[in-house]
């Protein structure tokens, strides 16, 4: 975590990455926070959106979680055909998004 920190400023690839360091660390605040980043930037980037569902739902935060979810499904769509390079170099996290947020929604 310590090369994020001082390779700042991160683009977006870099802060979901230190999102997801610090949300494995048990940080899940500063996991939270570092994926707010993402989205002040853009708020509908899908992989701030779902570091911020995923902190947010490991801290307890259901309501929040379920805002960042209801998000990502409404723009999934739109974000993907993008073509982000961050999209495209996460595929084992954008292909499966829209699913995992959909589950999420559909057992509240």
């Amino acid at each position: 975590m310590g090369a994020y920190e001082r390779a700042r400023p991160l683009n977006a690839d870099g802060l979901f990455h230190l999102s997801m360091l610090l949300r494995t660390a048990g940080a899940l605040d500063d996991a939270l926070a570092t994926a707010q980043q993402i989205l002040e930037a853009d708020p509908d980037h899908l992989l701030g959106l779902q570091a911020a569902a995923e902190a947010s739902a490991e801290l307890g935060r259901g309501a929040e979680a379920t805002s960042y979810y209801r998000h990502i499904v409404d723009v999934y769509t739109p974000q993907m055909a993008r073509q982000l390079a961050e999209y495209l170099e996460h595929p084992s996290t954008t292909d499966n998004l829209l699913n995992v947020a959909e589950a999420f929604l559909a057992a509240r």
